[in-house]
C-alpha cells in the first residue's frame, strides 16, 4: 500500500513545503559484655581466717547480667507489585471503515480518532487524538505526506513547539502533543504514540480525513 500514489505526490512536494506554514500547535497548551565484668563478685579466699581477726560480712551477691540474643527478624514475604497496564489501543477500526483501503493514515473527527494501516491491517491505533477546534478545524479529505521534522515550531502561533511532526496538508500535520486540548488545525498525537507515527509515516502516504 505505501507505493499507491507517492511517485505522483513526491514531484510536487518541493512546491508544497514552499507553501506550508507549519503553525497549528495549540499554546500547550513530582547490656553490654564491659559492664557485666565489672558487676561480677570476686571469688572468696581459701585461706581460713586467723582467730583474732574478724570474718569480713560477706559481699551481697550479685547476679550477671545476661545479655540477650540478638533479636531474629520474621521472613520478609515479597510480594509483587503489579504493574500498571498501559492503555492498549483497539486493533480494528470501526465497521465500517469510513477510509479507503489506499489511505495509510484515517483521522475520524467525530471519534477524535485516528489509525494506520500497514498492508491492509491497522499497525498502530486507533488511538486518541485532538484535532481542529472551532474556527480552526481539520480539513476533511484525502492528502499525502510531504515532509518531516523531528521538532518543528509554529511560524504563527508563538513559535509553538511541534515535535514529530509530520505534514500531510499545508501547516497541518500530525505532532505530539495534548491529546485533551484541541488544535489549531493539526491532530495532536500523545508523547506515547508520537514518534511512533512519525517513524511509521512516509513521504508520499495517504492521509485521509473523515467526518
Amino acid at each position: 500500500m505505501f507505493s499507491i500514489a507517492r511517485a505522483a505526490v513526491v514531484s510536487g512536494a518541493a512546491l508544497a513545503v514552499a507553501g506550508a506554514v507549519g503553525g497549528c500547535a495549540a499554546a500547550a497548551h513530582t547490656s553490654p559484655v564491659a559492664a557485666a565484668k565489672a558487676l561480677t563478685a570476686p571469688a572468696p579466699s581459701s585461706a581460713s581466717p586467723s582467730p583474732n581477726t574478724s570474718t569480713p560480712a560477706p559481699s551481697p551477691s550479685t547476679s550477671t547480667p545476661k545479655t540477650s540474643a540478638p533479636a531474629v527478624a520474621p521472613p520478609v514475604t515479597k510480594t509483587s507489585t503489579p504493574t500498571p497496564a498501559s492503555p492498549t489501543p483497539r486493533s480494528a477500526a470501526p465497521s465500517p471503515d469510513p477510509c479507503s483501503a489506499a489511505a495509510v493514515a484515517c483521522v475520524s473527527l467525530s471519534r477524535q480518532e485516528a489509525w494506520f494501516v500497514h498492508d491492509g491491517h491497522i499497525v498502530i491505533g486507533p488511538i486518541r487524538v485532538a484535532t481542529g477546534r472551532p474556527g480552526y478545524g481539520t480539513e476533511l479529505g484525502t492528502f499525502h505526506v510531504y515532509r518531516k521534522n523531528r521538532m518543528w515550531h509554529s511560524t504563527i502561533y508563538n513559535n509553538a513547539p511541534m515535535p514529530w511532526s509530520v505534514f500531510f496538508d499545508g501547516g497541518e500535520a500530525f505532532h505530539e502533543d495534548s491529546v485533551y486540548v484541541m488544535s489549531h488545525g493539526c491532530v495532536h498525537v500523545s508523547s506515547t504514540f508520537a514518534q511512533e507515527v512519525y517513524d511509521f509515516l512516509q513521504i508520499g502516504d495517504e492521509v485521509q480525513v473523515v467526518r
